[in-house]
């Protein structure tokens, strides 16, 4: 009877945590379907960010433990863990996200809409208020009409107003990645120059002069803001 293999330390470590990284990014991903389901969005979003955080350490994990022990061994069982974590994760999570910020759209534009209908209610009422006057007629039915559609635009308001917050700290949530990657992108393009300043030591004392000179007449016309901004124009 063949005997068993024993893993090598290291690699029994990495097994158990594989294995402890895959059970995390269920968990996660149940906790964020769970609050999703009780309306907490904001709740279930950083669930589904910990649930894309120890999918990615357990698939990091598993494709470690293939190298270390080399193609043919178990390479099946590896892609078939790697495609579970695709699916089951990755894939459910980003399903997840997209009804989550689809909701808030659909609930920010029926909540416009009920400040278009408040709106139209108040005009109404106004529009009673100068007839009754006129004709001197009684104000209280028209008054009352007046403080209804002012409380239903109050609560209408409130609510475009928390939505669209909710709305925007997403949108600035998913900025900031982007913000790393432009901050990467500066880094590299810094280094280039500086690899190119050296090159350009070589060449004669004139040159570097000229150089200086356009150098400033660039940077005199390379002025320009490059604010970032997220759904601002759909306010206006």
């Amino acid at each position: 009877m063949p005997r068993r293999r024993k893993y090598p330390s290291d690699e029994g470590l990495r097994v158990q945590e594989y294995k402890e990284a895959e059970k995390n990014a269920k968990f996660s991903l149940k906790c964020a379907q769970d609050a999703a389901l009780k309306g907490l969005d904001d709740e279930a979003l950083e669930h589904l960010d910990d649930a894309r955080d120890d999918a990615e350490e357990a698939e990091r994990l598993r494709l470690e433990s293939a190298e270390y022990h080399g193609p043919g061994w178990s390479d099946e069982g590896h892609d078939r863990a790697i495609d579970w974590i695709h699916k089951n994760i990755f894939q459910k999570a980003d399903v997840l996200e997209s009804e989550l910020k689809l909701k808030a759209w659909q609930d920010l534009e029926k909540s416009c809409h009920e400040v278009r209908e408040a709106s139209q209610q108040i005009k109404q009422a106004c529009e009673k208020m100068r007839q009754a006057s006129r004709q001197r007629l009684n104000l209280e039915a028209p008054l009352k009409d007046m403080e209804q559609a002012s409380n239903r635009l109050e609560q209408a308001s409130e609510k475009v107003d928390g939505l669209r917050k909710k709305l925007e700290g997403w949108c600035d949530s998913d900025g900031e990645d982007d913000d790393d990657d432009d901050d990467d992108d500066d880094e590299d393009n810094e280094d280039d120059d500086e690899d190119d300043d050296d090159d350009d030591d070589d060449d004669d004392d004139d040159d570097d002069e000229d150089d200086d000179d356009d150098d400033e007449d660039e940077d005199d016309e390379c002025h320009y803001d490059h604010d970032h901004y997220y759904g601002s124009h759909l306010w206006n």
